[in-house]
């Protein structure tokens, strides 16, 4: 069984293999959001932290965003809303909630670097195949340029 590391929250240390364990102990209040910021920096690729509830992942997104500064990251943490509905309810979810979904999906693909924060109980429902997201989807962007025939087209 592998020893814990004691690990600095300004400094912290991610594990380099699988099955290497790292603890992240006494960490209290936003130190959290703070260690988790700083191992954004130095990580090869992006963290997907899972959270216990929707409550720990508001707060855990909030500390990332004051703490993402002074990190000397460049990047905006993400979050994956949950759909805040019950699976028995007879109405839809909000569309706000439904874009902040399908935005944070169509940017995960090309996220290099960065932290996407997310609740158990999201985690737990499946999602659409990248393939059908990017095949029945239409980005606009403020300035870009449209041909009219082909945006017809895909509006058809």
């Amino acid at each position: 069984m592998n020893e814990p590391v004691a690990i600095s929250p300004l400094h912290p240390e991610l594990p380099g293999t699988a099955g290497e364990c790292h603890y992240w102990g006494r960490l209290y209040g936003s130190s959290k959001a703070l260690a988790l910021s700083a191992a954004a920096v130095n990580a090869s690729g992006p963290l997907v932290i899972i959270t216990a509830d929707l409550n720990n992942a508001s707060r855990l997104l909030q500390g990332l965003t004051f703490y993402q500064p002074q990190a000397g990251s460049k990047f905006t943490p993400l979050s994956f809303p949950d759909w805040e509905t019950l699976p028995y309810d007879q109405f839809s979810p909000y569309q706000d909630i439904i874009s902040d979904r399908l935005a944070t999906l169509s940017s995960l693909p090309d996220l290099a670097q960065g932290i996407l924060v997310v609740a158990v109980t999201t985690v737990m429902h499946r999602l659409l195949p990248r393939s059908y997201l990017n095949a029945y989807s239409l980005r606009l962007r403020v300035g870009q340029e449209l041909q009219i025939d082909p945006f017809r087209a895909e509006l058809a």
